[in-house]
């Protein structure tokens, strides 16, 4: 590698993987631009858009909670065929909850959503849910 003052360093290989011929691969980045909520089966009118924290699970407490994840696939064209989706997502435990599981299931939602107003029953203020969880 070329340092910025010209000189040279050593550094072990890295591989680098690409796409294979035909394929393009895009990153979608979660952060600020990124509508979350969480949806409560307790508390089925109560909106938790923007929240800090989005539990999932079933806790005696809380009963069932789903998050909702909405990203922006402007950048993925058209008529374009997805053939892999890989998904990251940071968590937490606490001990009431028992702790993350490791393994979630993603599910297309049906129906869009107003991060600000979804509740368990309602995607916005003014249109029922349609989706269904387990």
């Amino acid at each position: 590698m070329k340092t910025k003052d010209g000189g040279l360093s050593v550094s072990r290989p890295e591989p680098l993987r690409l796409p294979k011929a035909g394929r393009i691969t895009r990153v979608l980045q979660g952060g600020d631009d990124v509508d979350d909520a969480e949806v409560n089966q307790n508390r089925p009118d109560t909106a938790y858009g923007g929240g800090l924290s989005m539990p999932v699970g079933t806790n005696l407490d809380n009963g069932v909670s789903r998050a909702l994840l909405k990203f922006d696939t402007s950048q993925i064209p058209d008529g374009a065929t997805v053939t892999d989706a890989d998904m990251t997502l940071w968590g937490e435990s606490y001990l009431d909850w028992g702790g993350p599981s490791g393994t979630y299931e993603l599910h297309k939602l049906t129906r869009d959503f107003d991060e600000p107003t979804v509740t368990w029953n309602n995607a916005n203020s003014t249109t029922p849910a349609t989706w269904r969880f387990a």
